[in-house]
């Protein structure tokens, strides 16, 4: 347990000395929000698995069908569906995930539901394929395929 809480223990101190855009780009009196920078501190674990990569020049394209195969186990143990582990994609993060979705299971005049807040790239995934969200206040509707939203 002292590990788990000792990963979460960050203070302003640790999180302002980083030089990533997080936490440089705005005055010391502004805490930005993100959810996609972490806050934490690596495990011990990544950072091992990091040096050993290097170490052995493995930093080429991984194999994630041991993942794959781990998410298609819980998919189906969690929610009693039998997934082929070679329909799972796994993305470099939220926006490309969000991207592929929308281009591939939705269709012309289909509507998807975005949550409001969201984040800003999520919300323009719509617009970045000639589909345009509509007004809402805690929750839209996109029109997909269209730029008029209802």
């Amino acid at each position: 347990m002292w590990l788990l809480m000792s990963l979460f223990d960050v203070g302003f101190e640790d999180i302002r000395r980083r030089k990533g855009r997080k936490w440089t780009r705005f005055s010391p009196d502004v805490i930005p929000l993100w959810i996609a920078d972490s806050d934490f501190h690596v495990p011990p674990q990544v950072k091992n698995a990091l040096v050993e990569a290097i170490q052995e020049e493995d930093l080429g394209y991984g194999n994630d069908s041991d993942a794959r195969g781990r998410m298609a186990e819980k998919i189906r143990k969690k929610n009693g569906i039998n997934v082929d582990p070679e329909v799972i994609y796994v993305t470099q993060g939220v926006l490309p995930a969000m991207w592929l979705a929308c281009k591939y299971a939705c269709r012309p005049g289909d509507e998807a539901v975005v949550t409001d807040p969201c984040t800003t790239p999520s919300s323009q995934q719509s617009r970045l394929q000639r589909r345009g969200p509509s007004t809402g206040s805690s929750v839209r509707t996109m029109a997909i395929g269209s730029r008029s939203t209802n």
